[in-house]
C-alpha cells in the first residue's frame, strides 16, 4: 500500500562531484523550475512496502481551484532526504532495511515466496532451473529462496546496487541492469521471473516494455510472478487527502494507480496466461502482522520527512511529530492490500 511518493526535485541531469555534495540544496529561481521543464529530475519513492531511488519528473501542483486554475507549484532542487539521508552509504543502508522488512512481510502475509502454481508446475530441485527476479534491492527474495532451493540457479537484477557484492548463496548471482534498456540474457532462459512492487517505478509505457521483455527471456511454459499494491482509497478526510495528492502526481507522469487491479489485463496484453491471482489485505490493527506493516509504514513516512514538511506547511520538528502520529493513527484504521498474479508463457 502506497503511503507517499518523494523526495523532492533533484540535480539536472548531472551528478554531485563527492558524497559530501548530497546535502539538502534548494533553489526557488522560477526561471529554472518552470512547467515548460522537459528536463528529469531525481526523485526518492517512499511508500508502505518500498524505498525506490529513480528518475521522472514530479510536477509539484496539487489541486485546483473550483474555477479550475491549479495552485501554485512548489519547485526547487534537493537532493536526498534532510537529516536522514547524507551520502549514498546510508542511502542504501536504508534501502536494505525497509525493503528487507517488505520481503518478510509479503511472505508472511502470502505464507510462501510464490504461489502454488508455480510451485506445482516448476521443479526447483532441478540444476537446469533457473529464476530472474527484477528490482531485487537487497536481494532478500532472492537469498531467501536460494536458500530454500540450493540446486536451482537464481540471478537478481537492479538498476542500483543496493545487492550483497561478496556474501551471498553459491547459486545466486547478481547484475546491475536496467529491464527497460534490454536485460542480458538470451531469449527462452528462464523458467520463473519476478517482478513486484513497481506502482511507482514504471508508467504505463515501462510496465507494459517491461512485461515483454519478461516474455522474451522465459522459455515456453515458463511462469511469470507480479506483486503489486492497492492505493488506500478507504479511510478518513486525511488518509483521502493524501491518497488523492499522489495520484494527481501518478496521473501527471501517466503512472496506473490501479495497476493491482489490472495485472490480469497487462499480462494478457503482452502475451501471458493468467493461472493465478490471490489478494490479501492486512488491518493495520487487528492483524498478526499489524506491528511489522505499522513499522514500515511509519519508516516511510519518516523518509518523507522534509517533502511532508513542505506539503503540509509545517516549520517545526514538534510539527511533523504531531502530523506523523495524527497519520498513524488515521492509518491504523485502514488496511494495506496485496494483489499477487501469475502468468504462464504459452508453450
Amino acid at each position: 500500500m502506497i503511503n507517499k511518493l518523494y523526495l523532492k526535485t533533484a540535480l539536472k541531469n548531472e551528478e554531485p562531484e563527492s558524497s559530501e555534495k548530497h546535502t539538502i540544496e534548494t533553489d526557488n529561481d522560477s526561471s529554472k523550475n518552470t512547467n515548460n521543464d522537459n528536463s528529469e529530475y531525481r526523485v526518492l519513492i517512499c511508500f508502505d512496502f518500498c524505498t525506490y531511488h529513480i528518475s521522472h519528473k514530479v510536477p509539484y501542483e496539487f489541486g485546483a481551484t473550483e474555477s479550475g486554475s491549479k495552485n501554485e507549484g512548489v519547485y526547487g532542487t534537493k537532493t536526498m532526504v534532510e537529516g536522514y539521508i547524507k551520502s549514498p552509504r546510508i542511502l542504501k543502508d536504508m534501502l536494505d532495511n525497509l525493503l528487507d522488512q517488505n520481503h518478510f512481510a509479503l511472505k508472511a502475509l502470502f505464507e510462501k515466496n510464490t504461489l502454488p502454481v508455480i510451485n506445482e508446475n516448476i521443479d526447483f530441485e532441478l540444476s537446469t532451473t533457473r529464476v530472474l527476479d527484477i528490482g531485487c534491492g537487497p536481494g532478500s527474495w532472492v537469498m531467501d529462496m536460494a536458500t530454500e532451493y540450493s540446486h536451482t540457479q537464481f540471478v537478481g537484477i537492479d538498476k542500483l546496487p543496493l545487492f550483497p557484492q561478496d556474501i551471498r548463496p553459491a547459486n545466486v548471482t547478481f547484475k546491475e541492469a536496467d529491464v527497460l534498456a534490454g536485460l542480458p540474457f538470451e531469449d527462452n532462459s528462464f523458467d520463473l521471473i519476478q517482478m513486484r512492487l513497481f506502482l511507482v517505478t514504471f508508467n504505463r509505457t515501462q510496465y507494459i516494455e517491461s512485461l515483454n521483455e519478461i516474455h522474451r527471456l522465459l522459455k515456453p511454459g515458463g511462469f511469470i510472478q507480479l506483486v503489486e499494491p492497492q492505493l488506500m482509497d478507504q479511510g478518513d478526510d486525511f488518509i483521502k487527502e493524501y491518497t488523492s495528492k499522489l495520484k494527481i502526481i501518478m496521473e501527471y507522469n501517466d503512472y496506473d494507480s490501479e495497476v493491482s487491479d489490472h495485472l490480469s489485463i497487462l499480462l494478457d496484453k503482452t502475451r501471458f496466461i493468467t493461472k493465478e491471482i490471490l489478494r490479501k489485505g492486512v488491518p493495520l490493527e487487528s492483524h498478526p502482522l499489524s506491528k511489522e506493516f505499522q513499522y514500515i509504514v511509519q519508516s516511510s513516512v519518516v523518509s518523507c520527512k522534509p517533502f511532508l514538511m513542505e506539503l503540509h506547511g509545517l516549520q517545526t520538528d514538534e510539527e511533523f511529530d504531531e502530523m506523523k502520529t495524527r497519520y498513524m493513527e488515521s492509518r491504523k484504521k485502514t488496511e494495506s492490500v496485496f494483489t499477487m498474479a501469475v502468468g504462464q508463457k504459452p508453450f
